[in-house]
């Protein structure tokens, strides 16, 4: 469907906007973290299984245990807030707030998507660069130093941008700008190479994708709640799948050449 679709998907996900690429253990811990006021870093009652120790310099730690990988780490946490995290397989973070309400996380790891330093503001923006020279910032759309998006999908929704997301990094999937609203139904998303995306979001949950490449020319993609999807592309080529309830999906195609028509039904072992 997106024709610069990054072939491993990073543990990014795409939040809020966005979010910060977590395990789950890492989101509690954050989530735990965000509820603590500043410089007081301390509340954390031990569970059945750990073990709580002091240190020279005041902070505590403590040996989680569990019967999954993920509940066996250790975790220290200083008075000043700052928290640190080490896991059994090499993965690990250190969390650290700031006097002017924003934090950052430093995190390693064996993985690629492991090694990054993430920092998140109070008004909801921030900024993540991975070690391999990826990365991405989230900031407020300010007219005059980004360019106000264009899109077919509305020609009013100039006034209603609120978000400016960049990214960069070594391959051409990696080099964009999108702009999207407060509540992010509608986007417009660039790419470094021209491909051009601008989709909408209804009010009952229908996706709707309009985009643009240089070479491939113009199609609109029409994604519905219950699973339906239709492709509609700028030579007069399309595709129509509806599943039928029982695992499977009944496809339409057309187009001006005989050979675009046809239906066709995948599912349970057949075609």
């Amino acid at each position: 469907m997106d024709k610069h679709q990054e072939p491993e998907q990073s543990e990014v996900q795409k939040t809020s906007s966005e979010s910060e690429p977590t395990g789950d253990t890492q989101s509690r811990l954050l989530e735990e973290f965000l509820q603590c006021k500043q410089g007081q870093g301390y509340g954390y009652k031990p569970q059945r299984g750990d073990d709580l120790k002091f240190n020279e310099t005041g902070g505590q730690t403590i040996e989680h245990r569990g019967q999954k990988p993920e509940d066996n780490y250790k975790e220290t946490q200083w008075p000043n807030g700052v928290r640190k995290v080490e896991y059994q397989d090499g993965r690990g973070f250190v969390c650290r707030p700031s006097k002017d309400g924003s934090w950052t996380i430093d995190s390693w790891g064996p993985k690629a998507n492991d090694n990054y330093a993430l920092t998140r503001w109070p008004d909801e923006t921030w900024r993540i660069e991975y070690k391999d020279g990826r990365g991405r910032a989230l900031e407020r759309f300010d007219r005059d130093k980004h360019e106000t998006p264009t899109t077919i999908l509305n020609p009013d929704f100039e006034r209603q941008w609120q978000w400016h997301v960049q990214s960069w990094g070594p391959h051409p999937w990696h080099n964009y700008t999108e702009d999207s609203t407060n509540d992010r139904r509608y986007k417009v998303t660039k790419y470094s190479d021209g491909y051009t995306a601008f989709s909408e979001v209804d009010k009952d949950g229908t996706l709707t994708i309009h985009d643009q490449a240089p070479t491939l020319g113009s199609s609109k993609i029409t994604l519905w709640a219950d699973g339906r999807m239709r492709l509609e592309d700028s030579d007069n080529r399309g595709s129509a799948f509806k599943p039928d309830g029982k695992g499977g999906c009944i496809e339409h195609h057309w187009g001006p050449r005989p050979e675009d028509n046809y239906d066709r039904y995948v599912g349970l072992g057949r075609k």
